[in-house]
């Protein structure tokens, strides 16, 4: 083949144009992976209201593309080792590209959800020969930068995502989010045959291991399936998966379904998580990754230290991270540790992989700019000193909306400052909560009356916020924001009615738009934007506990 006389395994310089093709061609196919799983995100609340699709459909169609890729790309791998890292490769290029196609002409949300599926089939054949190429193509003394270049370029591409999906959807159509693998997609093959040369696993003997890698793909549809459906509740679907995925893993699998894997160097840590995926091996049935031991956050047990964690939010998070296996540490002025002047920071942040910041100004007035500036300050670089890899921080939705609150000016001064930072971030703007009600209608409420604006609000139960910081602590940093709301929007003076029968109180509520502290809020500010994550409580439901 045209380009690669004299390129045998192991033997391509990473100097070299011959190399510089080869981290090309792994790259971009990789690239087009890791954009897809983060690009869509954007466009679903187009997606849903162009298609008609529910919440349900719009889960899937983020849900069925990891799903499918998690699964099969172990059998992508043993696939490659036997017929040909970039036969399989190049195979699983045409099926991605061919699946985006119809992603993007797809006229209803079935149709989508399927072509997701297929998509998914072309990334586990494509994913796990990007990273065998390089590792068999490469001289061995170039062998840990080109991997440690793949990794970084990768996370690159996953990173710029979110931009991507909402410039496309914004100035194309959401279909566009589709259509941007097909170039992609065809340079990637064309370069591929023209510049790749064919490896295979030369110790591999016989074909591919069936029984091995139908227990393999049971085992992570099973789980990765149990565990998506999981926020649902502990369905007889969740437990039927969960049992399917245990078993498979414990039943023996005769052969290795993957003879060979590719495994990072010991002097090479991933730059992102996700540079693990391909790197999975199977022995005997079970599964375990191989590499440097880091893992992508939401399968290892991770040190949180949470600030303000002894509070409404924070006392929660941290039972919710600890029951999850993490470890989770409070911390507050009572614990020693002082976001105000900093005292303690350095300990507590010690050995952290995450921080949370639920902590809360004690005053709403001008003193509560200089607070947040403070304390935003300190932990910023505090964090920056420790290497922590995840911020989180908890905010409001629509803060950036109502400046006539300066409490609210507060909060947007502090997420700006998080952002100004060299730590990776999270933020989670929540409505009201369901508890802070109450002390709202008191604010300008007097023995027989309460008066209150007609400011629309989505409250939401401070457990259900709780959940929300915890799972985004547990996961991979958004850079970027994601709000959080109750399943209900009321008007506030309509609120107070239902709250005042609830608790037997015969005071009138009287509505005044001049009145409370949310008189300055008008319209919509205060309500969830498309995208948001709605939790299930309802008011009446919490106020009947």
């Amino acid at each position: 083949m045209a380009g690669n006389e004299g390129q045998g395994e192991g033997s391509v310089r990473l100097a070299s144009a011959a190399g510089r093709w080869v981290l090309a061609v792994a790259v971009l196919g990789d690239s087009m992976i890791l954009l897809e799983a983060t690009v869509v995100n954007v466009a679903l609340p187009t997606i849903g209201r162009n298609l008609g699709a529910g919440v349900a459909g719009l889960q899937w169609t983020l849900n069925s593309y990891v799903l499918t890729l998690a699964a099969l790309v172990l059998v992508g791998g043993s696939l490659s080792d036997i017929y040909g890292r970039r036969r399989i490769f190049i195979l699983g290029a045409v099926v991605f590209v061919a699946a985006s196609a119809l992603c993007a002409a797809a006229p209803t949300i079935g149709l989508l959800i399927l072509a997701r599926f297929i998509q998914g089939i072309g990334g586990a054949l494509l994913t796990p020969g990007s990273l065998a190429i390089i590792e068999a193509v490469f001289h061995p003394a170039d062998r840990t930068r080109a991997i440690g270049a793949w990794a970084g370029l990768g996370a690159v591409a996953g990173a710029i995502g979110p931009t991507v999906g909402g410039y496309l959807t914004d100035a194309v159509s959401w279909r566009a989010v589709f259509l941007i693998n097909i170039p992609l997609g065809v340079f990637v093959v064309a370069a591929a045959l023209r510049h790749v040369p064919e490896t295979r696993d030369p110790t591999h003997v016989g074909g591919i291991d069936l029984r091995g890698a139908a227990l393999a793909t049971l085992a992570i549809a099973g789980v990765c399936f149990a565990l998506i459906d999981a926020s649902g509740g502990l369905t007889p679907m969740v437990i039927a998966a969960s049992v399917v995925g245990v078993g498979a893993a414990a039943l023996p699998g005769g052969r290795h379904p993957a003879r060979h894997v590719p495994e990072f160097p010991a002097q090479f840590q991933p730059a992102d998580p996700g540079a693990l995926i391909g790197v999975t091996a199977i022995r005997d049935g079970n599964i375990r990754l191989r590499g440097t031991g880091q893992e992508p956050e939401g399968t290892r047990n991770m040190k949180v230290a949470v600030m303000g964690g002894t509070g409404l939010i924070g006392s929660q998070v941290v039972k919710i991270l600890n029951a999850s296996g993490h470890e989770a540490v409070p911390h507050a002025r009572s614990t020693g540790v002082d976001l105000l002047s900093g005292r303690g920071l350095p300990g507590a942040l010690k050995g952290a992989d995450v921080v949370v910041d639920v902590t809360n100004s004690p005053t709403f007035d001008d003193a509560s700019l200089a607070f947040f500036q403070t304390t935003t300050d300190n932990l910023v670089a505090a964090a920056g000193e420790a290497g922590v890899g995840h911020a989180v921080l908890l905010s409001i939705v629509g803060a950036d909306l109502v400046p006539g609150l300066v409490y609210y000016r507060g909060k947007v001064l502090q997420e700006d400052v998080l952002k100004s930072g060299s730590t990776p971030y999270s933020i989670v703007r929540a409505t009201q909560f369901f508890e802070f009600i109450e002390p709202a209608l008191a604010f300008s409420a007097d023995e027989s009356t309460v008066r209150v604006s007609a400011t629309l609000i989505q409250p939401i139960a401070a457990a259900d916020v709780a959940q929300a910081v915890a799972d985004m602590s547990a996961g991979r940093p958004l850079r970027g924001t994601r709000d959080v709301a109750g399943p209900e929007v009321f008007s506030l003076d309509e609120l107070g009615r239902i709250t005042l029968a609830a608790r037997d109180d015969h005071r009138t509520v009287i509505t005044d738009n001049s009145a409370g502290i949310f008189a300055a809020v008008s319209g919509d500010a205060l309500i969830a934007k498309d995208g948001a994550v709605i939790a299930t409580t309802t008011y009446r439901e919490w106020l009947a506990r």
